[in-house]
């Protein structure tokens, strides 16, 4: 449902990213997918874990100099930083990595935006909803990295705190309400698949401070931003993310099922509720599996926060120490096991999967085109260089010995 062919081209990414998982490595494309095999030839995710293996997102408003923290930071800990995506991320990541045009990138524009926020061809709620989009996309791959490799990853902003700019766009009068109600509901079929960071550190600088350094340092159309939208942002982050962000959400403890059937649901469900310890789950009779009346938890929520203003953020050293002291010991997270981990591992890798999450049947007409040029846009985007058929098997790309993969 996104605009031009973001829908179609979304999930068409996710398919050169990773193709369909692997069942069996037989090619050099297969020994580099993690697969069902994998596992049951014994490889885990936990063995490769150590003290930095960690999900950290970087947060602040707008000129905070939360890139700068966060590429330090990553540096210092030995982490893989991720730069904070843009509305050309999937194009950098797919393909051969050449900036597509706005059609095939969610159709939006983010100069438009600041320079006609209140256009009315619906720009606006375009960039956000694609910008959550590959926020989630991005995030997708930094799970994907760190449940591969081990090492951790340090990111600027998150599908988790994206919202800050569509409350910030609503109550600047930026889009209607029903791209809010539209927003929510793509955000509430996709979030909680996914564990949230073990830690997010706020940059705490003034909006007015922000406002003022970039109309001295930022770019010409950045300039045009206007203050009461970034205290808005300010506000929202304050009010509504940082405490969410740290809250567990408790769900409905499971019901008595069978035991095949309850096996089957806790490893198919694992990314999204809490496994139950052995405590509380204990089998009834010889084909019933219950567990006590202890709720389970959602991945809304519930990370470590550190918040610094914009000179503490500076001393990377104070803040690595900081991160030291803290336990680490928060649900969701230290609810995982190898389980939880193979299948989050697997959904993660198939970005086309992670596409579908955001792509739901429903009409609003800042996203929505014809039929006609939806397919237009859709084969036009396919004729492009390297994103025709999955990675690997572009000849028109310089791929070789396409048929003995």
């Amino acid at each position: 449902m996104f605009s031009s062919a973001a829908s179609r081209g979304l999930r068409l990414t996710g398919k050169i990213c990773s193709g369909r998982v692997a069942q069996i490595h037989v090619s050099s494309r297969h020994s580099l997918l993690y697969g069902y095999w994998a596992y049951v030839l014994g490889e885990r995710t936990t063995k490769r874990f150590g003290p930095n293996s960690k999900i950290i997102t970087v947060d602040g408003n707008l000129a905070s100099g939360k890139g700068q923290i966060a590429k330090k930071l990553a540096d210092r800990l030995g982490m893989r930083y991720f730069p904070e995506a843009d509305e050309h991320y999937l194009d950098k990541t797919t393909g051969d990595g050449s900036i597509l045009p706005s059609k095939f990138s969610g159709n939006c524009s983010l100069d438009k935006f600041y320079d006609d926020p209140k256009c009315p061809d619906g720009n606006s709620y375009r960039l956000q909803s694609w910008m959550y989009s590959v926020r989630l996309m991005q995030y997708s791959d930094a799970l994907e990295h760190l449940l591969s490799t081990g090492q951790g990853a340090v990111l600027e902003r998150s599908p988790f705190s994206d919202f800050v700019f569509l409350e910030a766009m609503y109550k600047n009068g930026y889009i209607r309400k029903q791209c809010i109600d539209h927003y929510n509901e793509i955000k509430g079929n996709s979030i909680d698949e996914f564990l949230p960071p073990h830690l997010v550190i706020y940059v705490d600088v003034p909006a007015a401070e922000v406002h003022k350094k970039i109309l001295e340092r930022g770019h010409t159309s950045e300039k045009k931003v206007a203050l009461p939208y970034l205290q808005s942002i300010e506000n929202t982050y304050k009010e509504s993310f940082l405490p969410q962000i740290r809250i567990e959400i408790l769900k409905p403890p499971l019901k008595p099922v069978s035991r095949l059937s309850a096996e089957k649901k806790l490893l198919l469900q694992g990314r999204r509720l809490a496994i139950p310890s052995e405590e509380n789950l204990r089998l009834k009779g010889p084909h019933e599996l219950v567990t006590d009346n202890k709720p389970s938890l959602s991945y809304a929520g519930n990370s470590e926060i550190l918040k610094y203003t914009g000179n503490e953020a500076q001393d990377v050293e104070k803040v690595v120490e900081d991160i030291e002291y803290l336990k680490f010991d928060k649900s969701p997270w230290t609810e995982q096991n190898d389980v939880t981990y193979h299948h989050l591992r697997m959904f993660v890798e198939d970005k086309d999967k992670v596409a579908s999450l955001i792509t739901v049947p429903s009409y609003i007409p800042e996203i929505t085109i014809g039929a006609s040029e939806y397919d237009s846009a859709y084969y036009q985007y396919r004729s492009l260089p390297g994103r025709k058929y999955t990675k690997g098997y572009n000849a028109d790309i310089g791929d070789k010995m396409i048929w003995l993969k």
